[in-house]
């Protein structure tokens, strides 16, 4: 395992100044008051035996030595300057607490610097401190709450400060879980409607909690007829208060103002944002003011049910709500579950050079920039899973991104390595895109600087945990299914610049859009799309041009299985397309625009062979479906569309432009078909075309984490009977087949491994070490399994 140093070579924290952006404070920033306090003595906060004599305040820096632990039971409305902790800092579970602080630094045995770094360099092994607010299995109590409020002070670089620094050492934020943190309405919701009705179990839902109904009326026409962003106005989404709750209907503290209606089997959502635990900025009104969290290598510890609020520094990088920063394998089984990540000034969660996270059902609401974000395509196995993400708005990048070519238009989702799984995830009315896979040239990597575009090359860990230089459009998805989109301002979903092939291809199954413009765009070679849905949106797919450095090509090798079009506009936006393009049960319903399948291309391109075979196509509207608006297909394109079985089985339809009606030379009689297109193409009745398809070979052996005990678990106290229970996640490119924890088989709590538990029982105290392994169903066996060194200690 090789550990960057920060941003390739050891430029520390340059990578971070000299990349961000300077913003004046709108509202005057607080001064410290240049005392330090240190505690003399473990015990509560609030016994001034515990400090010599008088208790920390306003302005004051405060030190917890590694030699002591104190229990934090203060509500007062104090704000410290700086807290250091290297000892143990815990929570109350009795009473509601406050805690405001302009620096907060854990682990790393040295005061915090007003840069909020690591002392300059990135950690090189764990160190002693902790704060925990609840723990694992041991979440803070219901009716008691926590607040850490980031307050901004004038002596602070504003670009970095004031945050939540985690430097080797160990920060747990463990709230009341509930069952459901999002569900989706049962049917349509209107203007004046003061009730909602959910699918979901809500019975843990309070009355008091606030939550959000997701907006609707920004996708068919939002981007076509106003391509300004929602930040600025425009977006549906409604935020209320729940007043109360009978059954899975919830009253609301106010009326709706606009309509949330869905279609048959697709509605909008409903979000709880309210959390018992909560970090937030204290000033919003600038982005110098707004607060950030980072761990940096070799810290522990997990977040889940916790609310960030108000977080994260508009156009700074690093500075973000929620950031794994490049911790690498260092971490591995973190987990960010169940958390609202709500009124962000910049992103949601950032998973930075980090890999084997989880971050599982997690609501972020209102950001800019992007949401969940993997910053530079070095991060791997990390699992994305049944996450919301709504009113990503198009934002300010830092003014030297990590990757040259990032923006901040406003994504649901973004990451740029496919060997990470995202499954299950939401996407609704962000600027951009739901959904951006986008590898593209480089003329810069962090301290990298290139003389023209080049292919993006970042150091990824292996499967066996080495990390070497890696080409990483090389790297196929590994997993994106069970995903979903809807009314988002301009795209669904694009997946750009990997270079796959039809027997290692990058997979996409059982997606769905609805109520958008631009559902659904591929710009990879080499997939395998499987069950894609789109509805009532204004087109139904895009191929399109797959840029190999300078030079424009066509996209290649693509497989469409059951693939279903209804209410559409224009079927295929732009079907631009190399050949080995198969479209397998592909089912066009109500399309009432119908476009072309296939472009002219702009330029002198070579597309040999059958571009685009279809098989078990349907057709269930009245007028043709493949109309470009010339007959001249333009440079040397050669490439016809077969459509297998139209004329009854065994018999296809070929479909050419018009003007290569004489270059085909294949003895077959061609004319007009109105039922097929327009008078710029020409049919020809002939064989069925031979399928190529994708065929994928599974040599990839699955990966694994558990994560019940954190990232980086010390001591773990054993159940009745020397019993240790663990959960964890496993994903892999194909079907998972067991999973075993020192050859005890684990039971998947879902069918696909990605969740799983597992019991030991008989375990004695004292030093143990648990290893996770998984098996695929094609015989591959994890090479690298998740391995613990615990201390078990004896039950009680």
């Amino acid at each position: 395992m090789l550990l960057r140093a920060s941003c390739w070579v050891p430029l520390a924290l340059a990578c971070f100044l000299s990349q961000t952006v300077s913003i004046t404070a709108a509202r005057a920033a607080a001064s410290p008051s240049g005392r330090t306090v240190t505690a003399v003595a473990s015990g509560s906060w609030t016994d001034t035996k515990v400090w010599g004599g008088s208790l920390p305040a306003s302005g004051d820096n405060v030190v917890i030595p590694s030699s002591r632990s104190v229990t934090y039971n203060s509500n007062s409305q104090i704000n410290l300057h700086t807290l250091s902790v290297f000892g143990s800092l815990k929570f109350s579970t009795q009473s509601s607490t406050y805690l405001g602080v302009g620096l907060l630094k854990i682990g790393d045995n040295a005061t915090v610097d007003k840069t909020a770094s690591c002392n300059g360099s990135e950690p090189t092994k764990a160190t002693s401190g902790s704060l925990n607010i609840g723990l694992p299995g041991a979440p803070l109590p219901a009716g008691v709450t926590a607040t850490i409020k980031l307050v901004a002070y004038s002596d602070f670089s504003s670009s970095d400060a004031p945050g939540i620094i985690v430097c080797g050492g160990r920060l747990d934020l463990h709230g009341q879980p509930l069952k459901k943190t999002w569900t989706r309405l049962s049917g349509n919701a209107v203007v004046g409607n003061t009730k909602v009705t959910v699918v979901d179990d809500i019975s843990d839902w309070k009355v008091g909690d606030s939550i959000i109904v997701v907006g609707v009326n920004n996708g068919k026409s939002g981007f076509a007829s106003d391509p300004s962003s929602l930040r600025y106005g425009g977006t549906t989404t409604e935020q209320r208060t729940i007043s109360a709750i009978s059954g899975k209907t919830i009253t609301l503290s106010s009326a709706l103002s606009y309509d949330h209606s869905g279609l048959s089997g697709y509605y909008p959502e409903v979000a709880n944002l309210t959390r018992n635990i909560v970090v937030q900025s204290a000033d919003t009104s600038s982005t110098a003011a707004r607060g950030h969290t980072m761990y940096h290598a070799y810290s522990s510890g997990s977040i889940e049910y916790a609310r960030f609020d108000g977080l994260g520094k508009e156009g700074n990088i690093g500075r973000y709500p929620i950031h794994l920063h490049m911790v690498n394998d260092t971490m591995r089984g973190f987990y960010i579950t169940g958390n609202a990540v709500t009124n962000g000034g910049f992103k949601f969660i950032t998973i930075h050079d980090t890999d084997y996270a989880l971050v599982r059902d997690n609501v972020g609401y209102k950001t800019n920039a992007a949401g969940f974000f993997l910053e530079d395509g070095s991060e791997v196995y990390n699992l994305l899973d049944h996450n919301l993400a709504v009113n990503a708005f198009n934002g300010t990048a830092a003014s030297k991104e990590s990757l040259s070519y990032l923006s901040g238009e406003g994504f649901g989702f973004w990451w740029a390595n496919g060997r990470n799984a995202l499954i299950n995830n939401q996407s609704a009315e962000n600027d951009a895109f739901g959904y951006l896979f986008d590898i593209e040239p480089v003329t810069y990597y962090y301290d990298q600087t290139f003389s023209g575009p080049t292919a993006l090359t970042a150091p990824v860990l292996n499967s066996t945990g080495s990390e070497v230089p890696t080409l990483v459009n090389s790297l196929p998805l590994l997993r994106f299914e069970g995903n979903s989109c809807h009314n988002e301002h301009r795209w669904c979903s694009q997946f750009y610049g990997g270079n796959w092939t039809l027997s290692r291809p990058g997979q996409i199954k059982k997606f769905t859009a609805w109520s958008i413009h631009y559902p659904f765009s591929i710009g990879s070679n080499g997939m395998l799309i499987d069950t894609v849905t789109s509805t009532n949106s204004n087109y139904g797919f895009e191929v399109m041009y797959e840029y190999a450095l300078n030079n424009q090509q066509y996209t290649r090798d693509l497989t469409f299985k059951n693939m279903t079009i209804s209410n559409t506009g224009n079927a295929m936006k732009t079907f631009a397309s190399g050949p080995n393009v198969t479209f397998q049960n592909l089912n066009i319903q109500s399309a009432y625009a119908p476009d072309t399948f296939f472009t002219p291309p702009t330029g002198n391109y070579e597309i040999s062979g059958s571009s685009v075979v279809i098989s078990g196509f349907k057709q269930n509207y009245t007028g043709s479906y493949i109309n470009p608006t010339s007959g001249s297909a333009g440079g040397s394109y050669s490439g016809p569309i077969i459509i297998n079985d139209y004329y009854g089985p065994g018999q296809a339809a070929k479909v050419v432009y018009s003007d290569l009606v004489s270059s085909q030379k294949d003895g077959l009689s061609y004319a007009h078909d109105s039922k097929i297109g327009n008078n710029n193409v020409s049919v020809a009745h002939t064989t069925n075309a031979t399928l190529n398809v994708a065929n994928p070979i599974d040599d990839l052996p699955p990966s694994s984490a558990i994560t019940n005990l954190g990232a980086n678990p010390s001591q773990v106290q054993l159940g009745s009977g020397g019993s240790l229970t663990l959960r964890g996640f496993s994903i892999d490119n194909g079907t998972i087949s067991s999973v075993t924890v020192n050859g005890v088989a684990a039971s998947p709590l879902v069918s696909d491994y990605s969740q799983w538990q597992v019991t030991l029982n008989g375990l004695p105290a004292g030093s143990y070490t648990v290893t996770a392994s998984a098996r695929d169903a094609a015989g591959n066996v994890e090479a690298n399994p998740h391995v613990l060194k615990l201390k078990l200690l004896a039950p009680k």
